[in-house]
């Protein structure tokens, strides 16, 4: 479940394992952080990957909702913005915007809602990225990795593709983590959604 909530996020954002995952951290990190330069500013040492306060929703009326009220946000978030904090990209230091896709589970809100709800749950600290799955019954977890996620792809290509001859199954080792990126617009077009 946790990389299926990445992967219909990244639909939306063009994933990148600096948003969700643990990429390789230095030498007594738990995770990545963004560098400590002056370009980075206020968020030098805080976490690559997205945190709890890098997502802020507002209902129908485009109020503010408390993102601590986990219920509420399912029931009446119409809209997340995203703050990326810090991007190899023009997105560098932006807010993106989505809105709620109705009867569709491709859907950024609801994708959002779902990673903090799991984060919430598992316990994970404000400060740190949100990315997680548990790993244990004692609530124990772990922080999704750029493997975790072509792992989960690879397997869901061997049931959508059982006969080992085909196309996709001879090139299994060509889907990364980074494929989702690569067919995002494709997936957001067959679903009406542009």
């Amino acid at each position: 479940p946790a990389i299926f909530d990445w992967c219909r996020l990244g639909i939306f954002t063009g994933p990148r394992l600096g948003e969700y995952g643990k990429s390789k951290p230095r030498p007594g990190e738990l995770f990545a952080t963004i560098p400590n330069s002056t370009d980075a500013g206020v968020w030098a040492n805080t976490p690559l990957a997205f945190i709890r306060d890098d997502f802020t929703f507002y209902d129908q009326q485009r109020r503010l909702l408390d993102t601590s009220d986990l219920a509420g946000l399912s029931r009446h978030a119409v809209e997340v913005h995203i703050h990326f904090r810090f991007d190899k990209s023009l997105l560098n230091f932006t807010i993106r915007k989505f809105r709620r896709t109705r009867g569709n589970f491709i859907c950024a809100v609801k994708a959002c809602t779902s990673i903090l709800q799991r984060a919430a749950t598992l316990g994970v600290p404000a400060t740190h990225p949100v990315g997680v799955y548990r790993v244990s019954t004692h609530g124990d977890y772990r922080f999704v990795r750029g493997s975790d996620v072509s792992d989960i792809m690879r397997y869901a290509c061997c049931i959508a593709y059982p006969d080992e001859s085909h196309y996709m199954r001879r090139h299994i080792d060509r889907i990364v983590a980074h494929s989702n990126r690569v067919t995002a617009c494709l997936a957001l077009y067959q679903a009406g959604i542009i």
